[in-house]
């Protein structure tokens, strides 16, 4: 796991004013010295001498000057076009806004399509900015400390940094859209990121921080995943059930490179696991890093200082500046193609149950991508395909679509509906400057109960683990079942400080249960006896 530093730390850093330095386009890359299909071409037939003679005519030639000439502006239009990526030059209006080209200056048109880890069809984010034009549009945010803007703008209310500060790159994105697509009252941001959450939380209690109605969600967990498998599950988890909402939300992925992330893991951080998850559910994937990363390894210490503040994790103004640009430039360029007569485009799962392989093309006629209703970790024999086919008759049982996810969510971090014991002895509640929020117990023996509902049998709990704080250890079980109980470490070797999803049940019926959590008196903390300590985040069941 990638060392990086506490996000519970309380010293932050002053932000660094400094100005981004321009970047020039990457050079175009060489092109290949034949083409792949090559071998497969006729050979040439001679001409003969007449035809020679006829094509030299001065009619024939003076038809072909003019047909080359036609071609040559429809080349050079459509070459043009190409250039500026449908985008037309920056005027006044709206209309100019969304089509604005002027962040090519900035950052050169290749540093840009360099910040699209994955671009995928842009069904869903056509849909949002159709509806952009004529309406208001929510956006949600879902994120650890840089999506809520840590160390840019400290103030009274918000110690860590105001996540609502002009600077920040959600409240960036929101003035973006107001100018471009303006509409009576203006959009609306919800920005639900809690620093030190990650994507494993947010799969169980994303609705518990945006509303159930937005049209465009921006999840950023980069900085604060872990580049192993099971984030993956996390981060596809989170997704189908955002995919699953009453608006069908466009779903985007913005990666914020850190570098100090990079000092444990380069290049290999948690996009390696986020990038599969893009790719399968047609997700846009922006990210920072690519844009920076090549001139970064050259001059770290450059970049840092105008990108990032002294931790070398959280974004500076100017690094926000950078996320907001890379987003904005995205969408404009996505909505610059839209037209007021394009039909809308259906992202629906097609029924392929009457596709026929065709004789001369195979795949002729084949329905356009959609995500499948499915986790990208379903097994198709759980749906009845079985590879390969045991009989030559062998036909595939009608799809049965499993439900997405219903998770549980009981979270100290829910700002409306907090978590509330149904039962405890010596557990408190506990926040960290307003922001980060548990039920905590020093006393061995404490004793705190919660009413659970489940729906596919698993149980979880959201706790804190650290080197730094004398935590302790917990056991805890589901109803009465104690001889089943799972000891939760607080201790760990890691110089994160982080909380973390552990199961204490995989196999509980559907339906309501309670949860009990109880201090122990042994602790795996190594130096300190009587570190009993034990943060608990959240309470959570599929």
């Amino acid at each position: 796991m990638p060392r990086r530093p506490s996000r519970d730390a309380e010293a932050l850093q002053p932000l660094v004013s400094s100005s981004p330095p321009e970047y020039p386009p990457s050079p175009p890359r060489s092109s290949l010295s034949g083409s792949r299909d090559d071998h497969l071409r006729s050979p040439p037939r001679p001409h003969s001498s007449k035809a020679r003679i006829r094509l030299c005519r001065p009619w024939v030639i003076a038809i072909l000057v003019a047909l080359a000439l036609v071609l040559l502006g429809a080349s050079s239009f459509a070459g043009d076009a190409r250039e500026r990526l449908g985008w037309a030059p920056s005027g006044q209006g709206a209309e100019e806004l969304v089509c604005d080209a002027s962040l090519r200056d900035k950052y050169g048109r290749a540093g840009l399509l360099r910040s699209r880890l994955f671009e995928g069809t842009g069904r869903r984010v056509r849909k949002t900015l159709r509806k952009a034009r004529e309406e208001k549009i929510k956006i949600g945010v879902l994120g650890g400390s840089v999506s809520a803007c840590h160390a840019v703008r400290p103030t009274d209310e918000y110690p860590t940094g105001d996540p609502n500060a002009p600077e920040c790159y959600a409240p960036r994105l929101l003035s973006w859209f107001n100018e471009a697509y303006p509409v009576p009252g203006g959009h609306e941001l919800v920005n639900g990121a809690i620093g030190g959450m990650d994507s494993s939380y947010y799969a169980f209690c994303s609705l518990k921080h945006i509303p159930e109605d937005v049209d465009l969600v921006i999840i950023e967990f980069d900085a604060n995943d872990a580049p192993v498998l099971r984030f993956a599950e996390y981060i596809d988890q989170l997704v189908r059930i955002l995919l699953d909402l009453p608006n069908k939300p466009a779903v985007v992925l913005l990666g914020a490179f850190a570098p100090h992330v990079a000092t444990g893991s380069g290049s290999a951080d948690p996009a390696i696991v986020h990038v599969p998850v893009a790719a399968y559910y047609d997700l846009p994937y922006i990210s920072m890093k690519r844009l920076l990363y090549s001139t970064y390894i050259q001059h770290p210490a450059a970049l840092t200082s105008v990108f990032w503040v002294k931790d070398g994790l959280h974004p500076s103004a100017a690094g926000h500046e950078v996320l907001a640009d890379l987003l904005a430039d995205y969408f404009a360029d996505t909505g610059c193609g839209l037209s007021e007569t394009d039909e809308p485009e259906s992202d629906d799962w097609a029924d392929r149950s009457d596709f026929e392989l065709d004789s001369e093309f195979p795949l002729k006629g084949l329905p356009p991508y959609a995500p499948p209703p499915i986790s990208m970790f379903f097994p198709t024999e759980d749906l009845g395909i079985i590879s390969p086919p045991r009989t030559p008759d062998y036909t595939v049982p009608p799809l049965v679509v499993p439900p997405p996810p219903k998770p549980f969510c009981a979270s100290a971090n829910d700002r409306a509906n907090p978590l509330k014991p149904s039962a405890v002895d010596g557990w408190e509640p506990y926040s960290w400057q307003g922001e980060k929020n548990y039920y905590v117990s020093s006393t061995p023996g404490a004793v705190m109960r919660t009413d659970i509902v489940a729906n596919e049998g698993k149980v979880a709990i959201y706790y804190l683990r650290s080197a730094k704080y004398d935590l302790g250890d917990a056991a805890c079980w589901v109803d009465n079942a104690q001889q089943k109980a799972v000891r939760l470490p607080g201790y760990w070797s890691s110089s994160l400080n982080i909380p973390q999803v552990a199961y204490i049940d995989h196999g509980v019926d559907p339906g309501p249960h309670h949860v009990t959590c109880k201090i122990l008196n042994e602790t795996s903390h190594p130096s300190n006896s009587d570190a009993h300590q034990f943060r608990l985040v959240a309470v959570l069941a599929t």
